[in-house]
């Protein structure tokens, strides 16, 4: 196996990751407060989330394709991702 790609942008350890169902997009959350929208196909950063006061545990994606992060800062989070192109 081979790294096909590193991603970069997060100041702080990663947490969480969630694969979008259409496979197209990763989420990842961090302790660094914020969550990360990524392209598959070309791995740049398409939108950088805040909101979260503590280190974001959980990510997932709902049905109807909006995110749900968890945090330490004992909020959830519910975002609308789809101006994340």
């Amino acid at each position: 196996s081979e790294c096909v790609a590193t991603l970069r942008g997060h100041t702080s350890g990663v947490t969480a990751l969630c694969c979008f169902q259409a496979g197209d997009r990763l989420a990842s959350g961090a302790s660094d407060d914020t969550m990360r929208v990524w392209n598959t196909r070309t791995w740049e950063c398409l939108a950088c989330l805040t909101g979260h006061g503590d280190t974001i545990w959980a990510i997932v994606e709902m049905q109807d394709g909006r995110v749900v992060s968890g945090s330490g800062d004992s909020t959830i989070i519910v975002w609308d991702t789809s101006s994340a192109e």
